[in-house]
């Protein structure tokens, strides 16, 4: 009797196993392949996505650097020559090293022993080998019997301030007014 109970017990077990009940790689490599694909496939998205982000990200940075670096390093120059001898140079924007042409162009053409008043105010940078440019150029003016008079505008502050906090340099406390000084002298 124990024999029989056995060999229904097998027959059991087999009915539970039915080819419904098999796992489904059992079945056929189909299923595997597909799903391979797919994983190779969204693999491949997920890739190309970074890289597209990565790379759109780098040309946006570099197109923003080229974008600032050329509204920074803009200089805008007016030249107006007045009544007698006097001629007005409004500089506006930025006069940085790559300017210097443009600005050295700008005072090589004014005229020879005239009364110029340079006008920074509008100014928000200036370079050093600019105001060295600038100063060479007043000296030589001068000598030829020319006067100038630069409005440094807030440009003036700021070095003030800078002088004052590296204690180098030594600043009266009374300020100069160019502008003012020009209207009286005329």
């Amino acid at each position: 009797m124990f024999a029989s109970m056995k060999n229904a017990n097998l027959s059991h077990r087999q009915k539970d196993w039915t080819p419904l009940a098999r796992p489904p790689w059992k079945y056929s490599h189909t299923s595997t392949g597909m799903f391979l694909t797919t994983l190779s496939f969204c693999t491949g998205m997920v890739i190309a996505l970074i890289i597209s982000t990565a790379a759109g990200l780098t040309i946006g940075t570099l197109l923003l650097a080229c974008i600032l670096l050329f509204e920074r390093s803009r200089l805008d120059v007016l030249l107006v020559h007045g009544e007698d001898r006097y001629c007005l140079v409004q500089l506006c924007g930025a006069a940085t090293i790559l300017q210097l042409p443009l600005l050295t162009k700008t005072f090589n053409r004014l005229p020879v022993a005239s009364d110029v008043h340079v006008d920074m105010t509008a100014l928000s940078y200036i370079d050093q080998t600019c105001i060295e440019s600038m100063m060479a150029w007043a000296e030589q003016h001068r000598h030829s019997g020319g006067s100038l008079i630069v409005d440094w505008g807030p440009l003036h502050a700021g070095f003030r301030t800078a002088a004052l906090e590296s204690d180098r340099v030594q600043v009266d406390e009374t300020p100069i007014h160019s502008i003012a000084a020009y209207r009286k002298a005329a």
